[in-house]
């Protein structure tokens, strides 16, 4: 068992690290102005920008609605009460 082994664990560590003689040297260069992840994560962005957008001008057609609703209940509730 390699946990209650130092020595056999430390052999296989060293095998491990001794076969990894990876290059990790980039050699290609990356134009992230004209990537399709960049251009995609525009057009979201534009997406959600119009989307809160138009949630908002709902909201404050909505608010707009609620406090008429209430001036109307009210109205009608005095003229109720004056009879």
């Amino acid at each position: 068992m390699l946990k209650n082994n130092p020595q056999k664990a430390a052999a296989i560590a060293s095998k491990l690290s001794g076969a990894s003689s990876l290059s990790m040297k980039l050699d290609a260069t990356i134009s992230y102005s004209s990537s399709p992840a960049v251009s995609g994560l525009e057009t979201c962005l534009s997406d959600l920008s119009r989307i809160v957008q138009n949630f908002s001008a709902n909201l404050n057609a909505d608010s707009a609605n609620l406090v008429k609703l209430a001036t109307t209940l009210q109205r009608t509730d005095e003229k109720v009460a004056g009879r």
